[in-house]
């Protein structure tokens, strides 16, 4: 998943920091090719490279980790597709149970469900120790699995890459904001649009900030389409103000916030939320859900509303569009919370799992 726009963000991250911060360990790298050539780029170093082949979920998966791993004095997956009969020491890191709790996620049906069931309870008998990217994902955790022993979760939360940050250079925002014709104020999403994103609710949320409230916003929304919630994609084409950009390069993402107005994450479920703190570290205000993990990601910063009523999601986006210095508060208290997060203290956090996994 090296590539992939949300757990890939945290293992590019994560691995980019324990790289730094470890020179007393030597890593093994099973992944894609694209591994090789990220490995390169920080040369010299000590570490080695595996290619695998597998796709994630598959039974060949489960043969080719457990043989590459078989070498390492621990293993640390970064999600919950381990090699079940992995005979060594293991960490895993779960950033979310959408699979288990979400009856409209793409695992939800028969055996997807049950295969995302056998592997979360063998990473509760197996792993040495569980990395969860929140507390409420620790506490979602245990919920589901009360025998799971609570001493050997840990949380070591995500935190925003430095490339996110307030941009001073008009020249960069006037490039971005031509290439990708937006020509007009908006108000920012940056997920997938699966159906737990909530999206339906965002858009009917601006709908009727343009009609009643009379406000000239469009609303742009930024990740990868889901064809399984093709009801969310007729939606969107039915909508004039509403513009897609699709997955966009990491590189064009932080002008992106900074050209922003508002950035809104609606979702019913998230393990995380870090393009909240993405948003905030941007200088862009944020609302949110107040669901699951992202009071506790956006803290005092961001504004919430119940994720079901969309005229309490109309009302703050109006409110924040139209006062300055609510605005105002909420970039400053939104650069302060994104500063308590930071992949160097995620990464000291993960060695010192490591470290008593290791005794």
């Amino acid at each position: 998943m090296w590539g992939h726009p949300g757990i890939g963000r945290y293992i590019r991250e994560l691995s980019g920091a324990l790289v730094h911060q470890s020179a007393d360990l030597d890593f093994l790298f099973l992944g894609p090719e694209v591994v090789r050539q990220w490995l390169d780029g920080r040369r010299p170093h000590p570490h080695v490279f595996q290619k695998t082949h597998s796709p994630i979920y598959s039974i060949r998966e489960q043969f080719e980790i457990l043989k590459g791993g078989c070498s390492a004095d621990l293993l640390h997956v970064p999600h919950f597709n381990i090699p079940v009969f992995f005979p060594g020491r293991l960490v895993v890191t779960l950033h979310d149970l959408i699979y288990l709790k979400d009856a409209r996620s793409s695992f939800a049906g028969g055996l997807g469900r049950a295969y995302a069931q056998t592997l979360f309870a063998a990473v509760g008998r197996r792993a040495s120790a569980i990395l969860t990217v929140s507390e409420h994902t620790r506490k979602d955790l245990l919920d589901c699995f009360s025998w799971i022993d609570s001493r050997k979760i840990h949380v070591t939360p995500e935190a925003v890459s430095p490339q996110f940050q307030k941009i001073r250079d008009g020249q960069v925002l006037s490039q971005i904001k031509h290439f990708y014709g937006l020509d007009r104020p908006f108000v920012l999403y940056v997920g997938s649009f699966k159906r737990h994103k909530n999206l339906e609710v965002l858009l009917e949320a601006m709908r009727l900030l343009r009609e009643e409230n009379k406000c000239d916003h469009d609303l742009v929304l930024i990740g990868r389409p889901d064809k399984n919630n093709t009801g969310l994609l007729r939606q969107i084409a039915r909508l004039s103000f509403v513009k897609t950009l699709g997955e966009v390069p990491d590189q064009d993402l932080p002008a992106l916030y900074n050209l922003a107005d508002l950035f809104v994450l609606p979702s019913l479920i998230e393990g995380f939320g870090l393009p909240v703190l993405e948003a905030m570290a941007c200088g862009v205000p944020v609302i949110a859900s107040n669901r699951t993990s992202l009071p506790e990601v956006g803290g005092q910063a961001a504004l919430y509303f119940e994720p079901t009523q969309i005229d309490a999601l109309r009302e703050l986006l109006y409110n924040v569009l139209r006062d300055k210095e609510l605005r105002e508060k909420m970039i400053a208290l939104g650069f302060d919370q994104a500063r308590l997060f930071s992949w160097e203290n995620t990464a000291d956090l993960t060695l010192r799992v490591y470290e008593k996994a290791l005794r």
